[in-house]
């Protein structure tokens, strides 16, 4: 929570071939600590993987639009098709990676923390490319990390279009993490049924490359249109799931939990390119840690979850949770279309004069 609202700031202040580095060895020693049994490690592993994967791939990004615009100068228009060409194969290999433990963790008997110890070889070898290969750049103006902070939130109040683009994404994604938290029990709940995480997994990733492709081949001038498609269906999906996991309901329905949670993922992964495309279209001129405060409700959000699931099985309250917030959402996604839509219409109407 604390490292995505100064993400920006510690970006432009500090190297990022450097940062990429000590992140990625961040991530090598959580990996190393899930082995361990002492709580203490196992919470230092957490705190690790989260500061640094929250900063990573920023940080990536930061690096190659850097190189794109100042190095080599290259169109404008290749970065969001670069973006779209690795979120795709990202995809591709996140399903690979899924079969993939399920093999170690489950065919082979290495058990579940297998994986993780296993996708440390992946990762020394992608920072030793960069070690190799990369040549370090740094932000332009370097600012102190409480005033990129404050910036951010000023802009972000003073502006409709911005606040409710932030509402918005706050709301979608903080459901979106709770159920990365939940989805394994929600598949289990009541049923005790042994079920294939790894094969699961691969599942959601090949759903959320089929919303990205949807988006893909959606005209441009219809993408405001979708956000409130995409808090409908997925305040619907959460109704479905509320549903299913109701303990007054006698036939629990472990495979229509499934399907709706496949439904959602598909959803979120064309709710991703609809956010960048939101985003590119609104804070052009915005400071980069506008939307680092709208991670502070999703990071609370899940907070929550964990509390209300940690001494009982409230995961049925927790899914109508997820479906108040998510219409609620969708009446934001309603203001946010007609402050678009006006704005859209001014701009015409200057033209025309």
């Amino acid at each position: 929570m604390v490292a995505s609202i100064y993400s920006s700031a510690i970006i432009e202040r500090f190297p990022r071939k450097l940062l990429i580095v000590t992140f990625t060895l961040m991530v090598i020693l959580s990996c190393i600590s899930k082995s361990s049994r002492d709580y203490f490690t196992l919470i230092g592993g957490r705190i690790f993987g989260g500061f640094a994967t929250s900063l990573l791939f920023p940080t990536y990004s930061s690096w190659y639009i850097h190189q794109h615009r100042v190095f080599h100068d290259f169109p404008e228009e290749w970065i969001e098709e670069t973006f779209r060409f690795a979120a795709f194969w990202n995809g591709v290999i996140a399903v690979f990676c899924g079969i993939f433990s399920f093999v170690i963790a489950d065919q082979l008997h290495f058990g579940p923390v297998s994986p993780f110890l296993i996708s440390i070889i992946p990762l020394v070898l992608s920072m030793t490319i960069v070690l190799v290969t990369w040549e370090e750049n740094s932000g332009s103006s370097p600012i102190s990390c409480r005033q990129d902070c404050f910036k951010g939130l000023f802009t972000i109040v003073n502006d409709s279009r911005l606040l409710c683009l932030g509402l918005y994404q706050s709301a979608f994604e903080a459901v979106l993490y709770v159920i990365v938290y939940l989805w394994n029990p929600i598949i289990q709940h009541y049923h005790h049924i042994q079920i294939n995480l790894g094969l699961v997994f691969s599942s959601f990733m090949i759903c959320i490359m089929i919303g990205t492709l949807l988006h893909s081949v959606v005209p441009q001038v219809f993408k405001r249109y979708s956000l409130i498609l995409v808090m409908l269906i997925a305040g619907l999906t959460m109704l479905v799931l509320a549903y299913s996991t109701n303990v007054y309901i006698r036939n629990h329905n472990s495979e229509l939990a499934f399907f709706a949670l496949l439904a959602f993922e598909t959803v979120c992964g064309f709710h991703i390119p609809n956010m960048n495309f939101l985003q590119k279209t609104l804070a052009k001129t915005t400071p980069p840690s506008v939307f680092n405060w709208t991670r502070l409700p999703i990071n609370a959000a899940v907070c929550v979850a964990i509390l209300l699931n940690k001494s009982s099985n409230k995961i049925c309250e927790t899914m109508q949770i997820c479906c108040l917030i998510l219409f609620g959402g969708f009446f934001v996604s309603c203001i946010l279309f007609r402050l678009l839509k006006s704005k859209n219409g001014d701009g015409a109407a200057e033209t025309e004069t």
